[in-house]
């Protein structure tokens, strides 16, 4: 009867050690769910878009199972990269046990990224989020094929063959031909930028920011040479990208004779 006892005053405790380990609600994830809906037509991941482009999204959430608390309010947040806090451009109070949304909205207008934030959250405060990042690239458009050019004048006519680009070629000085600007806007790139420029709009953006001059005046009025001289002109609504290769300079009896050739693209 005593060994009953004691086995009966150990066996209370351990039961209490046993039944206390146990978890409670507290411990538990009590958030409310949220997840983006599947499909082709939906934004669910981080995605690369033209500007101006609409984003579909589509939402789906419920409340905990184990709270059993209700929804409470749906936020879209959106922050472009330099804000200083998230512009709301959704914010609606519900009163579900589940909620759905589907929306479209227009990506920036300009190259930019910004990160789409969707949240619920329930009556008890407890809320849950998903996003994801827009990246905002503008469209690009691949330069044509290079073509050949012949720019030529002789003696004191004006040269030819220059029209198209926005310039014009009407002297010379005892050792340069003189080829002037006649467009909205000439400009001396580097040699490499031939070939590194490769669109219409890297054209467009070397030339729009690149610093304008008033004439180009390397090849010479004396000697016969090869050159790899890369200009680029905006004519009216045309960017034209040009590579000046050789200069050959005669004597027949117009007077000096100097053909410019080359390549261009545009």
């Amino acid at each position: 009867m005593k060994n009953l006892k004691l086995f009966l005053l150990l066996l209370i405790p351990a039961l209490f050690v046993f039944t206390g380990c146990g978890e409670d609600d507290e411990d538990k994830d009590l958030s409310p769910t949220i997840n983006f809906l599947g499909g082709s037509q939906f934004v669910s991941d981080d995605v690369t878009v033209e500007p101006g482009d609409t984003i579909i999204v589509g939402i789906n959430s419920s409340e905990n199972s184990i709270s059993g608390s209700k929804l409470n309010n749906f936020k879209v947040e959106r922050q472009l990269t330099g804000q200083n806090s998230p512009a709301v451009v959704v914010d609606s109070s519900i009163n579900e046990s589940t909620f759905n949304f589907t929306g479209g909205f227009i990506a920036s207008t300009s190259e930019n990224v910004e990160t789409f934030t969707f949240t619920v959250t329930d009556k008890n405060g407890e809320f849950a989020s998903v996003s994801f990042v827009v990246t905002t690239e503008g469209a690009t458009t691949a330069l044509g094929s290079a073509q050949s050019f012949t720019w030529e004048r002789c003696g004191s006519t004006p040269g030819t063959g220059l029209s198209t680009f926005g310039l014009k070629w009407e002297s010379n000085t005892g050792t340069s031909a003189i080829i002037t600007e006649d467009a909205d806007k000439l400009v001396i790139l580097t040699a490499a930028e031939w070939t590194s420029i490769t669109t219409q709009e890297g054209l467009a953006d070397a030339v729009d920011n690149g610093t304008g001059v008033t004439q180009y005046s390397d090849v010479s009025s004396q000697a016969s040479a090869s050159y790899d001289d890369v200009l680029a002109t905006k004519n009216g609504s045309n960017y034209y990208l040009i590579h000046v290769t050789n200069g050959v300079v005669t004597t027949p009896a117009c007077g000096t004779k100097i053909v410019i050739t080359g390549e261009y693209k545009e």
